[in-house]
């Protein structure tokens, strides 16, 4: 009898590392943070799943797929959401690999700088996670947003004024500029002014950065766990550091770098993102972040705790 209680325990663990407990577990850390919530896209999903194959078989790395390689499904993120049927060619894509589940492959994107500002995007609202392998797993997450969707769906390309185009599957098709942008500011008011991660009062928060190609840490052997603070576009147009500090509750002061738009040497943060990365792991306990800076003309101090486990 006790063989099979544990059994049991051990089928019960392994039902519930599945692509909806992914989306609960990025849809915690986004409500937490202050971002809204992700829903479901089976579409997403489909080329996710997709693409995840393709890296598994052909032992690839990345965004990019070859085409005439066995699982081919698009060249890339774009075209691969694109023919699983959604109508917008904007995308996000995570990809993590070998790691045992969902769970411990978000915990180990959000461990990066560059990875985990796809899950804290703003302009999303739909995801598609997919594993594929069980042994030497290959997870994708494509992030999308919906309302973009259903304009690129249902609105006909218009033949004058300001329009955006390669926004749709059709790459022609122009989109109206303010109804664009109208969306945008729409989802992106969904979220809070301001986003912090780790965020305000989190816990078991993990001590060790995890290195991503490509890596904007490269040059620190053993960097700690950075810690993030985005400015919502909708509410901040432009955003200028003064400091970005990290200390214990002892008040010891760590050492670090901060990472931004201005000194991103693969120039994927985006002008309202700052990265404290701090230049060695952190040890247990409590630390307090500080900002201190300039947003639209008006001083900006914000503080926040958090425990390492």
């Amino acid at each position: 009898m006790k063989y099979v209680f544990y059994i049991l325990i051990l089928l019960s663990t392994l039902q519930a590392d599945n692509f909806k407990n992914a989306i609960d577990k990025i849809n915690t850390i986004r409500s937490h943070s202050g971002l809204a919530t992700l829903r479901y896209d089976s579409r997403l999903k489909k080329a996710a799943y997709r693409h995840a194959r393709y890296l598994g078989v052909n032992g690839e790395r990345g965004h990019t797929e070859k085409q005439g390689r066995s699982e081919f499904s698009g060249v890339n993120p774009s075209e691969r959401i694109v023919r699983a049927g959604y109508h917008t060619r904007a995308v996000v894509e995570n990809i993590s690999f070998g790691e045992k589940s969902y769970s411990s492959s978000i915990d180990t994107l959000m461990a990066t700088i560059y990875h985990r500002h796809g899950f804290l995007d703003f302009r999303i609202d739909s995801i598609g996670p997919a594993r594929a392998g069980r042994r030497q797993s290959v997870f994708v997450y494509d992030m999308s947003l919906s309302s973009l969707d259903k304009l690129c769906s249902y609105s006909k390309s218009i033949s004058g004024g300001r329009y955006v185009y390669d926004i749709c599957s059709n790459r022609k098709k122009r989109i109206s500029k303010s109804k664009f942008y109208a969306l945008l500011r729409a989802i992106e008011k969904k979220s809070k002014p301001i986003v912090k991660y780790p965020y305000n009062g989190q816990k078991n928060v993990p001590s060790k950065y995890r290195r991503e190609r490509p890596d904007p840490l490269a040059h620190m052997v053993n960097a700690g766990y950075p810690v993030s603070i985005l400015f919502n576009p909708s509410y901040y147009r432009s955003v200028r550091l003064e400091s970005f500090t990290l200390k214990n509750l002892s008040g010891k002061y760590i050492k670090g770098r901060v990472l931004s738009k201005q000194n991103d040497r693969y120039h994927k943060l985006n002008k309202n993102v700052f990265v404290f990365a701090p230049l060695s792991p952190l040890y247990r306990g409590a630390y307090e972040a500080h900002f201190t800076g300039v947003a639209d003309g008006k001083r900006v101090n914000h503080k926040w705790r958090f425990w390492v486990k």
